[in-house]
């Protein structure tokens, strides 16, 4: 699988995760590691519980959100590791009513046991939207 194959996975793998609204499925979308890093709008969380906690936010949130990428950029590829941008719209729908807002994201996706799991996520509503 060449990178920018591996980063279209990943995101595949997080739109499924975030449709089932789990903690669970979302958090084995990450990479185990204590290290992890996700970063949102508004907030940031370190390590495995900080990521839980995030997630936990995020599948609580009234809305499901919904990302369609418009271009995903690889800016890393090494062999056990993946960084890449990604810039498009981000849509959630609370009772029936679809919101769009411009998105912009970063990854790094590393080699696991599990396959590719993402080490730091950093997805981001531009300051003057």
């Amino acid at each position: 699988m060449n990178a920018q194959d591996v980063a279209r996975d990943v995101l595949a793998r997080l739109q499924s995760a975030a449709d089932t609204s789990t903690v669970e499925a979302l958090a084995g979308v990450f990479d185990d590691d204590e290290d992890v890093v996700l970063i949102g709008t508004t907030s940031h969380r370190l390590g495995q519980a900080g990521l839980r906690e995030y997630l936990t936010l995020l599948v609580e949130a009234d809305g499901r959100p919904r990302w369609e990428w418009d271009s995903v950029h690889v800016f890393l590829d090494l062999p056990d590791a993946v960084g890449f941008a990604c810039f498009g719209q981000v849509v959630v729908t609370e009772d029936g009513e679809p919101a769009r807002a411009p998105i912009r994201m970063t990854a790094v996706a590393v080699r696991t046991r599990d396959g590719w799991r993402l080490r730091q996520f950093h997805g981001s509503l531009p300051s003057d939207w």
